[in-house]
């Protein structure tokens, strides 16, 4: 359960900046790559102090861990659905403030548990997100193929590449309970 509360807590945030050009064709914006990859990431300042925050005021695990699944899930919904450029980034800001906080949320839990030994099964998990999710974005792009104009058209449907992703929120949610 902790190998796969680390690799779907991470494996968003690693599909978002795999897929950032992918993003950027989609919505023809290929001069706003920046702006994708600042959207993943720009949270990732903020998400450990507000976990820290909420330690303070004594808010419990499971409350932050439902709220990030939550979050995770908006990312996710917003990203496939999404009509337009900054609708997409907005829903991206929410899949990298989830990486980050669910990171802080699920690593303080252990300690306050006290099974820090656990740890190494969420790198295990953190390793294999990296792996698994630049090879879901190889693969999405490598089914991309040229329309009749010889413009890039996704072989695999830009939103249905994120639809397949929401399951795993509901596998995150459960594998923090086992945990």
């Amino acid at each position: 359960a902790m190998v796969f509360l680390g690799l779907i807590n991470n494996i968003f945030f690693l599909i978002i900046m795999s897929s950032a050009q992918r993003i950027v064709d989609h919505f023809n914006r290929p001069s706003d790559l920046g702006i994708v990859e600042w959207s993943c990431t720009v949270c990732g300042l903020f998400a450990n102090a507000i976990n820290s925050l909420l330690t303070t005021y004594n808010i419990s695990y499971d409350i932050r861990f439902i709220a990030n699944t939550i979050l995770m899930a908006i990312g996710l919904i917003g990203s496939a659905f999404s009509p337009e450029f900054w609708f997409a980034c907005a829903s991206i800001v929410f899949i990298g403030f989830s990486c980050n906080f669910g990171e802080s949320v699920c690593l303080g839990y252990l300690v306050y548990l006290r099974k820090q030994h656990y740890v190494r099964f969420w790198g295990i998990g953190t390793g294999a997100a990296g792996v698994l999710g630049s090879c879901y974005s190889a693969l999405c792009t490598a089914l991309d193929k040229p329309d009749e104009t010889g413009q890039k058209k996704s072989g695999f449907d830009y939103k249905l590449s994120f639809e397949c992703l929401i399951p795993l929120v509901f596998i995150y949610f459960c594998c923090y309970f086992f945990v």
